[in-house]
């Protein structure tokens, strides 16, 4: 009696997962979507041990999600995983090795809808005391006080800013539309400090220096160019843990900027204007945010609210 030869398919299994790699580069796919993607193909590769990947079948990928599940993984990452295997076998399919896709009928697991955390004004202001310096300082107080897009901040420019009507141009914003946005005092003093470490006659309001030293400029050899986004995105983060505030980004001011508007009872369409928003809608979002703000202020102010519903003698 003769030993039964099981065969290993483990080497083709690589090197359909080297093909699946160089299908999503001609397909031009983020670097960071393709890492995900094979790490997840090659995670099932290690579920199915030598058998052939090209035979999986829907019990394969039931196993491998139960897997994730058991993980404890949250459910954005096991949709991404999910993404992953469908990108996969649709390659197998297209090229002809697969004529049943076994991630048909596996359903996408339904996100639960989370808002994104609002900061507060006492953050707010924490992560401003944080700054290092005034260019800093002035960066905050300006997205926080304007509540404009970063892209819109880094190409402001000196001569777009009336200090005497506290107001900024946003030229090109969004939707290629010219608007104004508003500061108050406290971020005028800190644009104004900031200014005098610089020169000041024109160019980018947030000029990037040389060396990225502040007050090194040569007047007569100016660089002429704004701090880039990732620039701010850093400097943001830096200035977060220091004042020891998790989860914030540049967008996190321009939120606050509207939540706190709308929580002392501004205008939703002033606040639309002032965001760029086109359509309403967008600028609704921000209402959702304050629901917790606005069932405080009914509890505590109306009749039937919560404080004051309380049986009287």
């Amino acid at each position: 009696m003769t030993d039964e030869v099981v065969r290993s398919y483990a080497d083709s299994n690589r090197e359909l997962i080297e093909s699946f790699v160089r299908y999503m580069q001609a397909r031009n796919l983020a670097e960071s979507t393709m890492v995900s993607y094979r790490n997840t193909v090659e995670r099932l590769l290690e579920l199915i041990g030598s058998a052939t990947v090209i035979g999986a079948k829907r019990s394969d990928i039931h196993n491998f999600l139960a897997r994730l599940f058991r993980k404890e993984l949250n459910p954005a990452t096991i949709n991404k995983h999910t993404a992953g295997l469908r990108a996969f076998f649709k390659f197998l399919r297209m090229a002809g090795l697969i004529e049943f896709d076994p991630m048909d009928l596996i359903p996408h697991r339904k996100l639960p809808k989370r808002l994104p955390r609002v900061l507060t004004v006492e953050e707010v202001d924490r992560i401003i005391v944080a700054a290092n310096d005034a260019a800093e300082r002035a960066i905050i107080e300006t997205l926080y006080a304007t509540g404009v897009r970063i892209s819109e901040l880094v190409n402001i420019r000196l001569e777009d800013v009336m200090f005497a009507e506290h107001m900024i141009l946003v030229e090109r914003g969004k939707g290629d539309k010219d608007r104004w946005v508003l500061f108050g005092r406290r971020a005028a003093l800190a644009i104004q400090e900031y200014l005098r470490l610089r020169p000041s006659e024109c160019g980018y309001l947030f000029e990037a220096p040389p060396g990225n030293a502040l007050g090194s400029w040569d007047s007569a050899k100016r660089p002429q160019r704004p701090y880039t986004k990732r620039a701010i995105h850093l400097m943001v983060q830096r200035m977060a843990a220091r004042a020891q505030v998790k989860g914030v980004h540049p967008h996190s001011f321009r939120r606050a900027f509207a939540c706190h508007m709308l929580a002392h009872g501004a205008d939703i369409r002033a606040i639309q204007e002032l965001m760029g928003h086109t359509n309403l809608s967008t600028t609704m979002i921000y209402t959702t945010l304050t629901d917790e703000k606005l069932q405080e202020i009914h509890s505590k102010f109306h009749p039937h609210g919560e404080a004051n519903d309380v049986e009287k003698d």
